[in-house]
C-alpha cells in the first residue's frame, strides 16, 4: 500500500484497491480510531502521530527549486515532507491536524542545513552543536549562553519541551518572544540518579497567540534540547511529529537509552507510528534478517506505548551497489511478513 493510500484510509477516505495494496480493514488500527473518536467527543484529548524513517520521511528531494542554498535536496523541504502532507490530508478530510513541532537535527549535516530545512528553527549557529542520538537525529546541546528559537506558524497556548537532563549538567530555561521572564527551567539530573542522565518532558502554558520560543542555558554545564511541540489547546487537533533522520539505517533507531529513537516514543505516547526504513540498509549491505529484527524492535516499543503501527515498504530508485532487485524483494517480503505477524 502506498503512503498516500494508507493516509487516505486513515483519514476515512475511499481508497481504491488492487493486489499490491495491504489495506487496513475496518477492525484494524483500533487504537488510532479510538483516539480520533475521543478527540471528536470534545474531551480535550489530542491524538499524536509520530513518523520514524530516513530521508524519505525527512522529505529529501522536496526542497526549493531552484535550490536556495547548498543543501539542494532539503532546503525548505520540511513543508513538503510526507509528514506535512499527511497533516494537510487529515485536515482536508475533517480531522484537524497540527505539525507545530520540531525534533533534533533531522540527520542533516550541520546547524545551517537544519535551519534551511525548517526555517521555524533559528539561532543554532550560536554555539549549539550535536549531542546524543535521539528521535529525529542528534539533539542540540550547548555549554554557552546563546539561545536558539522555534517559531510555530500558528497560535499556540502550550509548549511541550523534550530534553535530556545531564548528571551534574546545567539549567535550561525557556522564554517566549522578547520577554526575558523564564517560563520554565529544566535542571540537570541529580548526581547519583538511578538512571544517570534523564529524559524529561516539561509542559508550560502561555497566553494564546503566535510566539517565538527561546531555549537558553542559564547556568552550569551542558544542556540538551531534543525537540518541542507547540499546541493551541483551545482547538482540538492531532499532533503530527516528524522523527525522520536523513541517511539512517534501521539499527540507528534502536537502542537502550530512554532518549534513543524508538525508546523516545515512551515519553511521547503516540497513538499511531509510521515506520519507513530499509532503503539505506540495502544500499550499505545490511542483512535483511537483521533489518527485519531492527524494525520488529521499533514496532514492539511503539506498541508498548499504546500505539498502532503502519509499516511502509520503501520506494526505490536506481539499483546500485548492494541494493539489488533480489534484495529489494527480500526486504519487501520481510516487511509484509512482519506486518502480517504483528496484525
Amino acid at each position: 500500500m502506498t503512503f498516500f493510500q494508507t493516509a487516505r484510509a486513515l483519514a476515512g477516505c475511499p481508497t481504491p484497491q488492487d493486489d499490491s495494496i495491504r489495506h487496513p480493514g475496518p477492525t484494524a488500527l483500533r487504537r488510532w480510531r479510538a483516539a480520533v473518536a475521543k478527540m471528536r467527543a470534545g474531551t480535550g484529548y489530542r491524538p499524536r502521530v509520530v513518523f520514524i524513517g530516513n530521508s524519505k520521511t525527512v522529505g529529501a528531494g522536496a526542497g526549493a527549486t531552484p535550490p536556495t542554498g547548498t543543501n539542494v535536496f532539503t532546503d525548505g523541504a520540511e513543508t513538503q515532507s510526507k509528514v506535512a502532507q499527511f497533516a494537510r490530508l487529515l485536515a482536508e478530510t475533517g480531522i484537524p491536524a497540527s505539525r507545530q513541532s520540531f525534533f533534533a537535527s533531522s540527520g542533516l549535516p550541520n546547524q545551517a542545513a537544519k535551519m534551511s530545512y525548517d526555517p521555524r528553527v533559528a539561532g543554532l549557529g550560536n554555539g549549539w552543536s550535536g549531542g546524543s542520538r535521539t528521535l529525529g537525529g542528534i539533539m542540540w546541546a550547548t555549554s554557552g549562553a546563546n539561545p536558539f528559537s522555534f517559531a510555530p506558524e500558528g497560535s499556540c497556548s502550550r509548549l511541550e519541551l523534550i530534553s535530556k537532563r545531564h548528571v551534574g549538567g546545567g539549567t535550561l530555561g525557556v522564554t517566549a518572544d522578547a520577554d526575558a521572564v523564564i517560563l520554565t527551567t529544566v535542571n540537570g539530573a541529580p548526581n547519583g540518579a538511578a538512571t544517570a542522565d534523564l529524559f524529561a518532558r516539561t509542559v508550560v502554558d502561555v497566553a494564546r497567540c503566535t510566539h517565538v520560543f527561546n531555549f537558553v542555558r542559564q547556568s552550569g554545564g551542558y544542556v540538551s534540547v531534543v525537540g518541542a511541540i507547540a499546541q493551541d489547546i483551545s482547538v482540538l487537533a492531532v499532533d503530527v511529529i516528524n522523527g525522520g533522520t536523513y541517511g539512517t539505517v534501521s539499527s540507528y533507531h534502536t537502542g537502550t537509552q530512554a532518549w534513543d529513537s524508538a525508546d523516545a516514543l515512551e515519553i511521547l505516547a503516540p497513538n499511531l507510528v509510521f515506520v519507513e526504513l530499509g532503503t539505506n540498509d540495502l544500499r550499505t549491505g545490511q542483512d535483511v534478517v537483521a533489518t527485519r529484527s531492527n524494525i520488529l524492535q521499533i514496532v514492539a516499543k511503539a506498541r508498548a506505548t499504546g500505539a498502532d503501527v503502519v509499516l511502509e515498504i520503501p520506494s526505490f530508485g536506481v539499483v546500485r551497489g548492494s541494493d539489488t532487485t533480489e534484495r529489494r524483494a527480500l526486504l519487501k517480503d520481510a516487511i509484509v511478513s512482519l506486518g502480517t505477524a504483528q496484525g
